[in-house]
């Protein structure tokens, strides 16, 4: 599947992207694109002018609001030990998931109480309201991310940890 196709499959889901440097998780700066995830899409018009300008550019996805996403990024394998660890944690229900070069991302419903944040967790970072995540089908490193399933996003009530407020005793 070309680029402009996983975009547009991505926007079908009523999720918003954005186009992303070539192998590259940095956003192009266009005239259809100049404010980064702020400017992400499920517009089909724009999508197609956007990949028929840059056609190999990678696909982002808006997190947060924009796209009813809350996503777990799991930086490496130890990432899951260090969440099973978690007071409050409580097992991961089944999601839309995808393999990426290190780690995987897991897409829940967005979740509002959540703040995007890196290092609460070690290896554990979260994208949420103003963040994008780089979806399956694009690559970085030479690696593709994949897809590990094509389940519903699923709901989940994340750990204090991540919620906004949090204060560490």
């Amino acid at each position: 599947m070309n680029k402009v196709d996983i975009a547009l499959d991505f926007a079908g889901r009523g999720w918003k992207v954005l186009a992303l440097q070539a192998g590259s998780k940095i956003p192009i700066k266009s005239v259809l694109q100049e404010h980064g995830s702020k400017d992400a899409t499920d517009n089909p018009v724009k999508i197609r002018m956007l990949w028929g300008e840059y056609p190999n550019a990678n696909v982002g996805i808006a997190t947060g609001e924009a796209s009813g996403l809350t996503v777990l990024d799991l930086d490496d394998p130890s990432a899951r030990a260090k969440l099973e660890a978690l007071p409050g944690y409580k097992n991961l229900p089944p999601t839309y998931g995808v393999k990426t070069p290190r780690g995987w991302h897991l897409y829940y419903q967005y979740d509002q109480s959540i703040s995007q944040s890196a290092g609460r967790v070690e290896k554990v970072d979260i994208r949420n309201d103003g963040g994008y995540v780089v979806a399956a089908g694009s690559e970085f490193d030479g690696i593709t991310y994949e897809a590990l399933n094509s389940l519903a996003v699923a709901v989940w009530d994340f750990p204090p940890i991540f919620k906004n407020g949090y204060q560490a005793n």
